[in-house]
């Protein structure tokens, strides 16, 4: 089961956007899988996003 999640998962993906040259493409890519996840499997498994500015200022404050 957690095989074909991930399989569709990698299958929805935009691929086209994330390979425009942008090197922090990969920031998106957890953002964008999550947009596709089961939703209620996400909730059970606590999976969220934090936007990156917000990582940046959480750490600086740390």
């Amino acid at each position: 089961m957690a095989l074909n999640c991930l399989a569709r998962t990698v299958a929805a993906v935009g691929w086209e956007t994330h390979r425009q040259g942008n090197r922090d493409a990969y920031l998106r890519l957890y953002e964008s899988s999550l947009s596709v996840y089961d939703d209620s499997l996400r909730q059970r498994s606590d999976s969220y996003y934090t936007p990156h500015p917000v990582v940046e200022e959480m750490v600086r404050l740390a």
